[in-house]
């Protein structure tokens, strides 16, 4: 496992702590499965960013589009 250092704010690092303890956890535990979680969530919201992006390539005929709203049941 490689080790790896980071500066954190005090708050931040008495916050991580007053977890570790009410979960019965190490400090880098608490760490490790934070990184853990941020960058699942982060690599779900840069490919939603990406498909969001792919679309603002698309092509639309208005006409087309005006037509399908406007048509009724």
């Amino acid at each position: 496992m490689t080790v790896v250092s980071a500066s954190l704010p005090d708050d931040l690092v008495r916050s991580i702590d007053k977890t570790a303890h009410a979960m019965n956890r190490t400090r880098d535990e608490v760490i490790r499965k934070a990184v853990e979680l941020y960058l699942s969530r982060a690599e779900e919201l840069w490919s939603t960013l990406d498909r969001i992006s792919a679309s603002e390539t698309l092509e639309f005929d208005w006409g087309d589009v005006e037509g399908s709203l406007l048509e009724k049941d």
